[in-house]
């Protein structure tokens, strides 16, 4: 927790009352996180701004618009989530696929840019354990 919302919670009171029946969380089958309702009552009680998850598909978001960043700063920080309801928020963040796609992605534009401007690729070799660019002078 960053200092000023554990200083909030600690002036206002914990976030007791907030319950799957009360309809302020969602169940792990549901995606769980907070519903409007959750993410309402927080605010109320702390003052905060806080927003419910950008479940949009990245492939329907603009790269640069302000759902996008957050669901992308929300996939970095939640990378290590390894439990039952860390799995099913990252899955309604649509992160589950994100950090192979993204490390295939970069892996791809790294070969692609691999050769220098004098030589040219021509296949791929061996290099050690990996496959790397066969570039021979144009």
């Amino acid at each position: 927790m960053t200092g000023r919302f554990k200083q909030t919670l600690l002036e206002k009171g914990d976030m007791s009352g907030l319950t799957q029946k009360g309809g302020h969380k969602r169940s792990t089958k549901s995606g769980a996180g907070l519903t409007q309702k959750g993410v309402d009552a927080v605010n109320r009680k702390t003052g905060g701004n806080l927003k419910t998850a950008v479940t949009t598909p990245p492939s329907k978001l603009k790269p640069d618009s302000k759902p996008a960043k957050r669901r992308k700063s929300f996939c970095a920080r939640s990378s290590g989530w390894t439990g039952e309801r860390g799995k099913a928020a990252r899955s309604r963040w649509n992160c589950s696929t994100d950090i192979v796609r993204g490390a295939r992605l970069a892996l791809a534009e790294r070969v692609l840019e691999a050769c220098w401007k004098t030589h040219k690729k021509v296949g791929m070799k061996k290099k050690g354990d990996r496959m790397v660019p066969n570039c021979v002078k144009k």
